[in-house]
């Protein structure tokens, strides 16, 4: 069980890898329950609006990824 976990996290952090440096922070900030302000703040954005655009974008990428390879969304599932 523990293996399993290790890889689901190994292949979570690969797929962000892929979407870049800026979603993985946004994505990351919003996993910690950090305010659309705050990430607005901390990342530069000019408004919270601007903020939730970028981490919904970041997202559908990111849930685009893997359903897009159906190998990684049965491992995911597990």
């Amino acid at each position: 069980v523990i293996m399993v976990s290790e890889e689901r996290k190994a292949l979570l952090n690969s797929l962000l890898s892929e979407l870049g440096e800026r979603c993985q922070k946004i994505l990351e900030l919003w996993k910690l329950s950090y305010s659309m302000e705050e990430i607005a703040e901390k990342l530069g954005f000019s408004s919270p609006d601007m903020a939730k655009k970028a981490k919904y974008r970041c997202h559908v990428s990111l849930l685009q990824m893997i359903q897009n390879n159906p190998s990684l969304e049965q491992l995911l599932k597990n």
